[in-house]
C-alpha cells in the first residue's frame, strides 16, 4: 500500500470516492460478510484498489441487482477507469477490481534566463 495516494482529478477522485463507498455499504448492507478488506496499489501509471469479502456474492439474476456499482462503473469509464466484479480470490466472496490511470506526471517548467551581455 502506497505511504501516501498519489494526486487524482477532481473527477477521477470523485468516481474513486464513490465506488468505495457502495462497495463498503454493500458489505455491510447486504452481503452477510464476515470479513473484508480493501487494498490499494499503484503501478505501472495506474491506481489499483480491490475490496474483497467473503460474503454470499451477486444475486444470480443481473434484474435483481441496484443501479450503485453498475452506475459507479459508468462513472470509472467516464475517467478512463475500469471496474472489474468477480470471485473473491479464496473462492468464497466478492471481488471488486478498480484500476485508474494516474495523471502523467508534471514535469517543472524551466525557468528563463536572462543572457548579460
Amino acid at each position: 500500500m502506497p505511504a501516501a495516494l498519489p494526486p487524482q482529478g477532481k473527477d477521477a477522485g470523485l468516481a474513486l470516492y464513490r465506488v468505495v463507498q457502495e462497495a463498503l455499504t454493500n458489505v455491510v448492507k447486504h452481503s452477510k460478510a464476515t470479513h473484508w478488506r480493501v487494498e490499494i496499489n499503484t503501478a505501472s501509471g495506474k491506481l489499483e484498489l480491490h475490496v474483497e469479502d467473503d460474503s454470499v456474492g451477486l444475486p444470480g439474476s443481473v434484474g435483481q441487482r441496484g443501479h450503485g456499482l453498475p452506475g459507479n462503473a459508468e462513472r470509472l469509464h467516464m475517467e478512463c477507469g475500469k471496474l472489474d466484479i468477480g470471485p473473491a480470490q479464496a473462492g468464497a466472496g466478492l471481488r471488486l477490481r478498480i484500476s485508474l490511470p494516474l495523471p502523467a506526471p508534471q514535469q517543472p517548467q524551466e525557468q528563463a534566463q536572462e543572457k548579460i551581455s
